[in-house]
């Protein structure tokens, strides 16, 4: 996938439980990664297309996604390590006795056509 920036793919992709050499899926999951350097470039690059036309809202998504992507790839912002840094709660130290649907186990039954929608008779 291109990212409107010319970015190959997102600055860093966790490692999945779910797709890597086809564990639930045999579909291959092909890592890449983008440097710091190209992320900073393609930040640059949006702000001087804004600048020439800030009216182009278009122009405002390769500057987001480069962000982004530097945000919790590059700099690491995504983690849990920031989020109890920053004060976060943790469902899991509040209620040690919660056992948390996986995420896993929800691919499964979805490529097994069994999955049930996730907001299934919820009335807001």
């Amino acid at each position: 996938m291109v990212h409107p920036v010319g970015l190959s793919a997102p600055a860093y992709r966790s490692p999945s439980p779910i797709t890597p050499g086809g564990v639930l899926s045999s579909d291959p999951v092909l890592p890449s990664q983008v440097s710091s350097e190209e992320l900073a470039t393609a930040v640059s690059s949006s702000r001087e297309a804004i600048a020439k036309d800030p009216s182009n809202h278009g122009a405002y998504i390769p500057l987001y996604v480069a962000q982004y992507s530097n945000s919790w790839g590059i700099r690491g912002d995504n983690t849990p390590q920031n989020a109890k840094y920053l004060g976060y709660l943790d469902a899991r130290e509040l209620y040690p006795d919660f056992q948390p649907a996986k995420l896993e186990d929800y691919v499964s039954d979805l490529l097994q056509g069994m999955a049930k929608k996730v907001y299934a008779g919820k009335t807001w």
